[in-house]
């Protein structure tokens, strides 16, 4: 029974298809481990391709192409400074991924939600 599970009263019971669009867009985006670790690296900073291979073990070429999908897919942005392209979040979505998986060290393990039950109500005045 579901009895004891709340709604946000803010949230729809339908959400619009496109909702679910753009999420599965975004989640196909990221679904590789190297596109994470690339997030994981911007995530509240800004890196040239020389910066990010130093701190993931890849390829040139194979970094580069996921930076370009990422940016295809608008969640990096990129700025040339002279000889050098440099990679940012690009949306405050993205930014909020990224926060998901930086918070994630340790945490996904697959483990099943344990049921949770409501605090026991605090002692009355009266009882000892």
């Amino acid at each position: 029974m579901c009895a004891d599970i709340r709604i946000d009263s803010s949230m729809t019971t339908e959400a619009p298809d496109r909702v679910f669009e753009q999420a599965a867009e975004i989640f196909a985006l990221l679904s590789t481990p190297t596109r994470l670790r690339i997030l994981y690296h911007l995530c509240g900073s800004e890196m040239n391709v020389s910066e990010l291979l130093s701190r993931i073990d890849v390829s040139q070429p194979n970094i580069s192409q996921h930076l370009g999908t990422l940016c295809r897919g608008g969640v990096l942005g990129r700025r040339r400074v002279g000889a050098q392209v440099c990679y940012r979040i690009a949306s405050q979505r993205a930014q909020m991924l990224c926060e998901v998986v930086r918070s994630g060290q340790g945490a996904w393990d697959m483990q099943p939600l344990e049921r949770r039950r409501p605090p026991d109500p605090a002692p009355s005045a009266g009882a000892r």
